[in-house]
């Protein structure tokens, strides 16, 4: 766990590095906690992929990227709902 604010910000800049390259489509942290109370850094990261596999990769790609700067970081993978076909009510296609 880190409080140094360049940390957060390269993790910041790693992640928007990401969805410029398009392995992840958008992200959330919780980055303000962790400068200002120390707390474990998390990630909830979208990606364009629903399969488990994908998940579970772009997961630990995250973690690789971000461990340098950060340590150990809470990283969850989910599809992104705004991307057709991978929300629910997509995939039953018309009524």
């Amino acid at each position: 766990m880190t409080r140094d604010p360049g940390a957060t910000r390269d993790a910041t800049a790693v992640l928007s590095r990401m969805i410029l390259e398009h392995t992840i489509t958008q992200f959330v942290s919780n980055f303000e906690a962790v400068r200002r109370r120390g707390v474990l850094p998390e990630v909830l990261v979208w990606i364009r992929d629903k399969d488990e596999v994908s998940c579970a990769r772009v997961a630990l790609l995250v973690q690789d990227e971000l461990r340098p700067l950060l340590g150990i970081v809470k990283v969850s993978v989910e599809p992104d709902p705004w991307i057709p076909g991978v929300r629910e009510d997509d995939e039953a296609g018309p009524a």
